[in-house]
């Protein structure tokens, strides 16, 4: 089974090809066997062209923005940090380590922004928020 590779025309192919096109001498099916391209190319390059020779170069096709679950920097400098460190660790062991320092930095996070206050002189916790009016919990509108 052979590997078929992506291979992109020289720009000169795809600059012939596209002229021949437009002169109507030939039909499509010998411009494209003649250059060894296939129609979808051809009409992909007439849609695109617009007489310069840059509208036929090869655009990147490198996504302009991260992929929304790829890791962020410092989960990256934890993971190295981790594997530089346990230079032997197995992948399950890893994920495991990362796992519950990710779940102890969460459990720092909520415990700063999450304040309790007493009831009154019960001295019982409650949230701060009641959901059912909105209001603080002790507060008259």
């Amino acid at each position: 089974m052979a590997i078929i590779l992506r291979k992109s025309h020289d720009i000169k192919t795809k600059i012939h090809a596209f002229i021949t096109y437009r002169t109507s001498r030939y039909s499509v099916y010998h411009i494209c066997l003649k250059y060894h391209i296939s129609k979808a190319s051809l009409m992909r390059w007439k849609k695109v062209y617009d007489c310069t020779i840059e509208s036929l170069m090869d655009k990147s096709r490198r996504p302009h923005t991260p992929h929304p679950n790829s890791h962020t920097t410092e989960e990256i400098e934890k993971i190295k940090n981790l594997v530089r460190r346990n230079p032997k660790i197995g992948l399950t062991e890893l994920y495991t380590k990362l796992r519950q320092t990710m779940l102890e930095v969460k459990k720092n996070i909520t415990k700063k922004d999450n304040v309790n206050i007493t009831n009154g002189d019960k001295g019982e916790m409650c949230s701060p928020l009641n959901m059912e009016t909105g209001n603080f919990k002790g507060t008259k509108i």
